[in-house]
């Protein structure tokens, strides 16, 4: 065989299995619990990057089955840069949103049909805290509303998914929405 025959064949044959293992890669990557724990990790790392700091005390299932995370928290804001931890205090943080309990199942073979079918979302003790502006932005704030309603404000755009959406099941137990001095609870 010809030197150029088994380049062309090598060539060939590294062009249909490299997709292959990285195809195989990724089922790995969301089929197993470990996989799934890195890739939270890895997102976690991320949203660190953007200020959006992610916490959680323990993830069980995959993403292509059930999924369940305990003590899930998502703050925006500040990480104190000694302790390496979520700074809640930081003048600049602007909220969080936790969960004691967060479940989510669905079916990803949907995704051929052009559905997103999910099964069960489960949130128990959602928690929605929204940082109080000090007095300073206060002022700052209503100079902002007062522009707002001389200028138009502009429309925003329906919003058209790639797929249909539907949930078979929500389970929610309970609501907390508001400041962290004075939640509503709904």
């Amino acid at each position: 065989m010809s030197r150029k025959k088994k380049l062309l064949i090598g060539s060939v044959s590294l062009l249909v299995i490299l997709p292959g293992i990285l195809l195989v890669s990724l089922w790995l990557l969301i089929s197993t619990p470990g996989g799934t724990q890195w890739l939270f990790k890895q997102g976690s790392a991320f949203a660190a990057d953007q200020q959006v700091f992610i916490s959680y005390a323990a993830i069980r299932g995959t993403l292509v089955n059930k999924l369940e995370i305990d003590e899930l928290r998502v703050m925006l804001g500040t990480r104190d840069g000694q302790s390496n931890t979520v700074n809640s205090e930081a003048d600049n943080a602007k909220g969080e949103i936790s969960l004691k309990e967060f479940v989510f199942q669905w079916q990803p073979s949907s995704l051929f049909d052009g559905l997103v079918l999910i099964d069960l979302v489960k949130l128990n003790h959602l928690l929605v805290n929204v940082a109080l502006p000090n007095q300073a932005d206060q002022s700052d704030q209503a100079d902002q509303v007062g522009q707002l309603e001389e200028s138009s404000v502009p429309e925003i755009p329906d919003l058209l998914l790639p797929f249909d959406v539907e949930i078979k099941q929500l389970d929610v137990a309970s609501v907390f929405i508001g400041s962290t001095e004075t939640p509503a609870v709904i």
